[in-house]
C-alpha cells in the first residue's frame, strides 16, 4: 500500500521495515539544471513544472531545421541522425554533420564499459520505439514532420542520458495536457507520440478516464462517477447536466479536456494571497512549535519581498497528527511586510491555539498573508515630508521662504 507522495509516518505504519533514503536536494537541483541546459537547446522558453517535469514547444525548432541543414533538406533532416541509433536510416553520403550521439571511448580505447552497455541497451530500446512510432504515424497527414518531432525528442532524451546518466520519458502531442497523458503511456524509459490528426486526438480522448486528465483529482472524479461520467466521452454526453452542477470555470475546463483542446488563456489577476507551509514529523510543546513558526515566517518574508507586496491579514494553519485542521487569522489596522511583524502575529495566534489545546501534536504548519497590495514608496512621501524640520538655516543664495503671514491679495479693480 505504500505509494508515491504518501506521508512518511503513514508509510511506516503500513510497512514498519520500510527503509527511508536521505534526501539530497542539492544533487536533484544540479541534475535538473543539466536537463534544463539540454532542453533549452530545443526550446529556450521550456517550462519546468518541477525538478523532473518540463514542457517544450518544438514548433519553432522544427521550423528552423531547414536552415540548420547544409543541404536545406527540410524534413529530410532525419538523415542527420546516425544510422546505427534509434532505427533512423541515415545516408553516409549526405554532407550533414550528424549529432554526437555515440558514447566516447575511454582511455583504454574500449567503446563500451558498464555505463556504455546501458547506453547500448537504451539504443536498442529506442530502435524498437521508433519502429512503433513509424507504424503509428503511417496514417498521419503529416507523417514526415511527425517522425521528425519523434526523433528530435529521442535525441533530447539520449543527450539527457549522456549528460546525467538518467533516463527520461516523453509524450508528444498537440497540447500540453495530451503530451502529459502520453508521457505515462511508455514509462519508465520511453516515449509515445499521439498522431497530429483530429481523428487520432478524438479517438484517444474519448476513451480517456476522467481521473487521467491532469487537474481532475480523486474527489472530483468520484463526483463525476456518481452522475455517470467516467470517461471524457461521457463529459460530452452529459454536458448539459455538468453545466448546471459545476461553476462556469469548471465546466469550461471539463469541456476543453473532453475535446482535447488546450486550457483557456488565464486572465491576469492581482495576487490575492501569499503563503508558506511545511509538513514535518510530529512536533509538540511551545518551544518546538514557536521555532517552527519562526522558520516558516522567515521563508514567507523572503517570498513577500520577492513579490514586492504587503498584506493586512495574517493567517495560521495547523494540522494535527489526527488530521484535524485549524485555521486562524487576524486582521491588522495597517498593511505589513516585515518578517518581525508577520512572525509576531503568527506567534500570537499559535500561542492562543496552544492554550486551547495544550497537548496538541502538529505535523503541518503554514503562515499566509492576504489582503495584499503592491508595496510602493510613493505613499510614504507625505510622512517623510511631515518629518522634515521647518526651521532650517537660510542660505543667501536660496529663495526666501514664503512668509507665515502673507499679505492680503489686492482688491479687484472696479469694472
Amino acid at each position: 500500500g505504500v505509494r508515491s507522495a504518501m506521508p512518511g509516518y503513514i508509510a511506516r505504519k503500513l510497512c514498519p521495515e520500510l527503509v527511508f533514503v536521505d534526501l539530497h536536494f542539492d544533487r536533484y537541483r544540479a541534475a535538473s539544471a543539466c536537463v534544463r541546459s539540454v532542453l533549452e537547446t530545443y526550446d529556450p522558453d521550456v517550462r519546468f513544472m518541477s525538478l523532473d517535469e518540463a514542457y517544450m514547444d518544438l514548433s519553432r525548432y522544427l521550423q528552423t531545421i531547414p536552415s540548420r541543414c547544409p543541404h536545406n533538406g527540410g524534413p529530410d533532416f532525419l538523415c542527420c541522425f546516425p544510422a546505427s541509433y534509434g532505427g533512423v536510416k541515415g545516408d553516409p553520403d549526405v554532407p550533414c554533420e550528424p549529432p554526437d550521439l555515440d558514447p566516447e571511448p575511454d582511455e583504454d580505447g574500449d567503446q563500451l564499459d558498464d555505463e556504455d552497455e546501458h547506453g547500448a541497451e537504451e539504443e536498442e530500446t529506442h530502435d524498437k520505439q521508433l519502429q512503433i512510432h513509424d507504424k503509428q504515424l503511417q496514417s498521419s497527414k503529416r507523417p514526415r514532420i511527425a517522425r521528425l518531432a519523434a526523433r528530435v525528442v529521442l535525441r533530447a532524451r539520449h543527450e539527457i542520458f549522456l549528460k546525467t546518466g538518467l533516463t527520461a520519458s516523453a509524450g508528444i502531442a498537440v497540447t500540453p495536457m495530451l503530451a502529459k497523458i502520453c508521457t505515462n503511456r511508455n514509462k519508465p524509459n520511453g516515449q509515445y507520440m499521439l498522431a497530429p490528426t483530429l481523428r487520432a486526438v478524438q479517438t484517444m480522448v474519448a476513451a480517456l478516464p476522467c481521473r487521467a486528465v491532469p487537474g481532475i483529482g480523486k474527489v472530483t472524479a468520484q463526483i463525476l462517477a456518481a452522475i455517470g461520467v467516467a470517461t471524457c466521452a461521457d463529459i460530452l454526453t452529459h454536458r448539459v447536466m455538468l453545466s448546471q452542477l459545476f461553476s462556469p470555470i469548471s465546466f469550461d475546463f471539463f469541456l476543453r479536456a473532453a475535446l482535447g483542446l488546450p486550457p483557456a488563456p488565464a486572465a491576469t489577476r492581482p495576487r490575492l494571497s501569499i503563503g508558506t507551509e511545511r509538513t514535518f514529523g510530529a512536533l509538540e510543546g511551545p518551544a518546538a512549535l514557536l521555532a517552527k513558526c519562526a522558520e516558516i515566517c522567515r521563508k514567507l518574508a523572503v517570498a513577500v519581498d520577492e513579490a514586492n507586496v504587503e498584506g493586512r491579514v495574517v493567517g495560521l494553519k495547523l494540522k494535527s497528527t489526527d488530521f484535524r485542521v485549524a485555521s486562524r487569522a487576524v486582521t491588522l489596522p495597517n498593511h505589513v511586510h516585515a518578517r518581525a511583524d508577520i512572525e509576531r502575529q503568527a506567534a500570537s495566534l499559535l500561542r492562543r491555539e496552544m492554550q486551547l489545546h495544550p497537548r496538541m501534536r502538529v505535523r503541518l504548519m503554514g503562515v499566509r498573508l492576504t489582503s495584499l497590495r503592491p508595496r510602493s514608496n510613493e505613499r510614504f512621501r507625505d510622512i517623510r515630508a511631515a518629518c522634515v524640520p521647518t526651521s532650517l538655516p537660510h542660505s543667501p543664495h536660496a529663495p526666501a521662504p514664503p512668509s507665515a503671514h502673507p499679505s492680503p491679495a489686492p482688491a479687484p479693480a472696479p469694472a
